[in-house]
């Protein structure tokens, strides 16, 4: 066998064996997913975008991100509302003057029954 050949076949294992790490490296993202560590899965794939310059795709990861912590978000809060069993309430966005004026009767007549 002539130093060619040699080096020919080397450098195929080299090949071979990067294969194997890459597909190591990718199951390991994968088992991180389902064990519902996104946010490190998605670093590791920013990284890799980074490196090779695809702000497009950084771009994509980011938004993905975000929808998967929208939707995270909300179920949480339907879980919290099961939980307690209370509806999610909110304030008002604005107070009238028959509420405000409703309030202080109401404030007013507790206050006239505690005396």
């Amino acid at each position: 066998m002539n130093e060619k050949e040699t080096l020919q076949k080397e450098l195929t294992k080299e090949i071979e064996r990067l294969g194997k790490f890459l597909q190591k490296s990718y199951n390991h993202r994968m088992k991180l997913l389902s064990q519902g560590k996104i946010d490190k899965v998605i670093l590791i794939e920013i990284g890799s975008c980074v490196s090779s310059n695809r702000n497009d795709l950084i771009v994509n990861l980011v938004e993905r991100q975000q929808r998967i912590n929208q939707l995270t978000q909300k179920i949480e809060e339907i879980n919290y509302e099961k939980t307690f069993n209370e509806p999610e309430t909110s304030l008002p966005k604005e107070i009238s003057k028959d509420s405000t004026l409703n309030l202080e009767v109401a404030q007013q007549s507790v206050a006239q029954g505690s005396k």
